[in-house]
């Protein structure tokens, strides 16, 4: 009885002492020889053994023995799997324990290893299949005896319990390689990927940051230890950012935020975090993995864009409130007086027939005016003659049109442009046209201008340019409406905007569009 609970004691040391040295990171050859000392020290006369099947399942390798015969397990390794291969090999391949009781006379003991077995002191031969949770053999834990032997109830419940701590073993060793490999992959694509990773265990903390976060902010993986990688984070996004985290962890979903991360350079930059929840193969919530990227860039692209989206909502808000006082203070007022005229005149005819023709004369000429204000005005909204005329043509006749309604001198040239450019491209210009003139007589205080409009190989060329004042142009670069739309409408055809101008020079414009062989036909 008292060797019994020995026995048992020293079965139970022998697997807790195999998972302490498999979780201290001990190789498995040391782990499995251990128990084989073990099993031979606490049951003798046997010699225990650990082989393990090749990853083809075919062949039986050596996974441990301290005290095998070093001669015969030079002989035998490997060993083959399948029916009438000794007591391992059989075992394998039947997925059962086989025990042969006298190597010297049991048919499935290979007769070309059964003098040099005898020889080397194995004459008895039991093994126990070890076989994981999937089905799949992994090896096989034997006892040898040097004299005829069968196993009794405590030698099976050894066998079994000794295999079954030689299978612990194996699978942890396996498992803890997968999962290693598993870590090395991760780790090789986080490093390489183009975003900063982050991933973070079941208590909200940081365990892992990637290559590129550290190359970003320029810190060290004992800096971010824990939770001190938010000492990176802005001071005013700080709590906020810990919230938003904190909500969506403890709901267990996915989140996206934006807050300020400190570079390696000093400077705080806009980052846009996702984060999402990680799950065990069970089921069971692992923590959070996520993703962080540098998006100032489009942020202040984005605010520039919004910036730029008011400036022009005003200029058009502007342009209507124009053309509503136009209506109103001026045609309207007209159209109301010649009204007058007439209903007077019909009321009150002169008694000459050429006063009556004389007045008839005076309302037709302002009826004419009326007329032609409202013409002008309605070119303004949208270019009709550009579809009759083409832009040549149509520019002359706005530069004329735009002289006589504000008395000044307008000097147009052009040279070598086809009529039909395609219709982008002469609205653009035509656009351009209008919104350069226009500031030009309103600001540059000259009464002369000079539009050129020329061809060269590839490009359109259209030139503004007054006598005036001039300006500083990088005093309103980024805030002057007109210059912004007049870009914007360039960029839409590939075009470019350029202003030559100084206090006192003048002002030059000059917009220039690229001239495809689809864009007229010359």
């Amino acid at each position: 009885m008292f060797r019994l609970n020995a026995r048992a004691n020293m079965l139970l040391a022998a697997e807790k002492r195999t998972l302490e040295m498999i979780a201290n990171g001990a190789r498995l050859p040391d782990v499995l020889d251990d128990l084989c000392r073990t099993v031979d020290e606490y049951s003798p006369p046997v010699i225990s053994t650990v082989l393990l099947t090749d990853p083809n399942g075919r062949r039986l390798w050596p996974g441990a023995g301290p005290h095998f015969p070093a001669a015969l397990r030079s002989a035998i390794n490997p060993w083959p799997i399948g029916p009438g291969a000794g007591s391992c090999g059989t075992a394998a391949f039947l997925k059962e324990r086989v025990v042969i009781a006298d190597v010297k006379t049991d048919p499935r003991f290979p007769d070309e290893y059964r003098e040099l077995a005898i020889k080397h002191g194995v004459r008895a031969s039991w093994s126990e299949p070890l076989i994981s949770t999937d089905g799949a053999v992994l090896g096989t834990f034997a006892m040898y005896y040097a004299e005829p032997r069968t196993p009794r109830a405590r030698d099976i419940a050894l066998i079994k319990t000794a295999s079954h701590i030689a299978l612990i073993a194996i699978q942890m060793e396996r498992s803890q390689k997968a999962l290693r490999d598993r870590q090395e992959s991760f780790g090789l694509v986080a490093n390489n990927a183009p975003v900063m990773i982050w991933m973070s265990d079941i208590d909200k903390v940081r365990t892992y940051f990637n290559r590129p976060w550290f190359e970003f902010t320029g810190r060290t993986p004992e800096s971010e230890h824990g939770n001190n990688w938010t000492q990176g984070v802005h001071p005013d996004d700080t709590i906020w950012a810990k919230r938003r985290f904190t909500e969506a962890f403890d709901r267990r979903e996915p989140y996206h935020m934006e807050y300020r991360l400190k570079r390696h350079d000093g400077e705080y930059r806009w980052i846009h975090c996702s984060g999402v929840p990680r799950f065990e193969a069970d089921g069971s919530f692992a923590g959070y993995i996520g993703s962080a990227i540098d998006v100032t860039e489009s942020k202040l692209a984005e605010e520039n864009l919004s910036n730029m989206n008011q400036r022009l909502l005003a200029a058009q808000e502007e342009e209507r409130s124009r053309i509503a006082s136009e209506l109103h203070d001026n045609i309207n007022q007209r159209l109301i007086l010649l009204s007058l005229t007439l209903d007077r005149l019909q009321h009150n005819l002169p008694d000459s027939v050429i006063e009556v023709w004389r007045k008839i004369r005076e309302a037709k000429e302002q009826l004419v005016d009326v007329a032609q204000d409202t013409y002008a005005l309605s070119r303004s909204l949208h270019p009709a003659q550009l579809e009759y005329l083409g832009f040549p043509k149509a520019a002359a006749s706005f530069c004329k049109e735009l002289s006589q309604q504000h008395k000044v001198k307008i000097d147009f040239q052009a040279d070598g442009v086809p009529e039909n450019l395609r219709k982008d491209l002469s609205l653009c210009l035509y656009r351009i046209l209008q919104e350069a003139l226009h500031n030009a007589i309103k600001f540059s205080g000259s009464r002369q201008f000079e539009v050129c409009l020329a061809r060269d190989l590839n490009e359109i060329h259209l030139r503004i340019r007054d006598r005036g004042i001039g300006f500083d142009p990088d005093a309103v670069k980024g805030n002057g409406v007109g210059l912004t739309s007049m870009k914007e409408r360039l960029k839409s055809v590939g075009g470019e905007l350029s202003i030559e101008s100084q206090p006192q020079l003048g002002t030059t414009i000059h917009a220039r569009v690229p001239l495809s062989n689809e864009s007229s036909k010359v």
